[in-house]
């Protein structure tokens, strides 16, 4: 595994801005040929591997990790949280990487999981209107 130890990672992902560690991510994935978070599964116990590659995915690809996030198991709580918290940030690419997943529009899950005004701020946060 091309020296890449825990300890290391840790370092990095913790000392480092999220321009640097995107840049980093790149830089290692043209010099060795695969991506970082691909290189970091299999190299170690269970635990440690899966939060490494969920922190690697949330900085590579923020909404591709929180449109995951909403469709695992979605619960209100946690739909509510990623639609007010990016909703003026990055809700349109999420909105695109949840139906990429899931085949079902984000609107569609948030009329299937809310009800009354809750669903109706949620919707015009959206966009839409009901």
């Amino acid at each position: 595994m091309k020296q890449l130890f825990h300890d290391d990672v840790l370092y990095i992902l913790c000392t480092r801005n999220l321009y640097q560690l995107r840049a980093t991510f790149k830089f290692y994935e043209e010099k060795y040929g695969i991506p970082i978070d691909q290189e970091v599964r299999g190299c170690g116990n269970g635990q440690m591997e899966s939060m490494l590659i969920k922190v690697i995915s949330c900085i590579d690809s923020p909404e591709k990790h929180i449109a995951e996030v909403i469709g695992n198991g979605t619960d209100e709580d946690s739909l509510t949280r990623a639609i007010v918290t990016r909703a003026e940030v990055d809700l349109m690419k999420i909105r695109g990487e949840y139906f990429n997943m899931f085949q079902s529009s984000l609107e569609d899950t948030v009329i299937g999981h809310t009800s009354g005004d809750h669903k109706h701020f949620l919707m015009t946060l959206l966009g839409r209107t009901i």
